[in-house]
């Protein structure tokens, strides 16, 4: 797997803190800076189009731009008709990202409003997608791209033609899957073998299989006595939650149901800047003007009882949806 697609993050430990997302501040950019080459349209503008939108320039939202090159992610019609109005500048929101992340973003945008996209259109975004992001499931990558899962699926390369394909994929909801469940559930009969008192969360952790068909495997393989029974239940703690910051912060940015969305955007970058100060917290505060040390404790202070507040929230949201889960199990 590759480190884009790993993360999908920038290297530097600064981008890290900051997220990759469209920033909040509308600026002008000059229209001459603008690059209209990153389009997902297969044939380009649509002139009849451009011409519609000119009449009424002035009233359209502003445009999305990668800042690292300057490319048009959501707006092309908007900046040629800009142009055509004798503009020369133009309102836009800077994005900051890789470039897959802004080619997934354009589908997004396009798919959302403006002039539709076709079906060609949409299958050869799928198609640069599943190349950028193969990890990620069919239903992920229709959901950005506007297609079906049963579309995406047909797109991917056959078995045998990409020795390189993933075993697993990223879902929707940010879960690890395996591709082939056949090959998981022998390896989960087997560790319960050799495991008797393995627990379902055991289990899910050595197949990457859901809990769902964890219970499955567990039902086939009882033999009806209390030992082999005690496995359906969970174990309250899971392994992941003794990681450091950084670990979970990368973790999560591999999650595009987090990295396509604003409320997981701003949780991710809050994650990255506290594992920024976790890994440079004595560095940072020796460069501290001291007048303002004691201020500064006392606002961080503030900050910790908004974060352990947000923590006690998403536990408790946590534990909601489990005991949902369970009564419809």
């Amino acid at each position: 797997m590759s480190e884009a697609e790993a993360r999908p993050a920038g290297a530097s430990a600064a981008r890290d803190s900051e997220g990759h997302s469209r920033a909040s501040v509308i600026v002008q950019v000059p229209i001459d800076l603008l690059v209209l080459d990153a389009s997902p349209r297969l044939c380009g503008e649509d002139e009849g189009h451009v011409h519609l939108l000119a009449e009424s320039i002035s009233a359209l939202p502003p445009i999305v731009v990668h800042r690292a090159t300057m490319r048009v992610i959501d707006g092309a019609h908007r900046v040629r008709a800009a142009r055509l109005s004798g503009r020369r500048t133009i309102a836009a929101e800077y994005f900051d990202g890789d470039d897959h992340e802004a080619f997934v973003l354009s589908v997004q945008a396009n798919i959302a409003h403006g002039l539709p996209l076709t079906t060609a259109d949409r299958k050869a975004a799928a198609e640069r997608i599943v190349d950028s992001y193969p990890s990620w499931s069919d239903r992920a990558i229709a959901k950005v791209t506007g297609l079906s899962p049963k579309t995406v699926g047909a797109l991917r390369p056959r078995p045998g033609v990409d020795d390189a394909a993933p075993s697993t994929r990223i879902g929707l909801d940010g879960r690890v899957r395996p591709v082939d469940h056949r090959t998981s559930r022998r390896r989960a009969a087997e560790y319960m073998a050799g495991h008797p008192g393995a627990t379902a969360d055991d289990l899910m952790r050595v197949s990457g299989l859901s809990r769902r068909t964890v219970r499955k495997v567990l039902s086939e393989q009882a033999t009806g006595d209390e030992a082999r029974a005690q496995p359906l239940s969970s174990v309250p703690i899971d392994d992941h939650r003794s990681a450091d910051a950084r670990e979970l912060t990368c973790v999560l940015r591999r999650d595009p149901s987090l990295r396509f969305s604003e409320s997981g955007r701003a949780f991710l970058r809050m994650l990255g800047a506290a594992a920024l100060w976790d890994e440079n917290a004595e560095r940072m505060i020796d460069e501290l003007p001291p007048h303002c040390i004691g201020t500064l404790a006392e606002a961080v202070r503030n900050c910790a009882r908004t974060v352990r507040n947000i923590a006690e929230k998403l536990e408790a949201r946590e534990k909601e949806g489990a005991s949902r889960k369970a009564a419809t199990e």
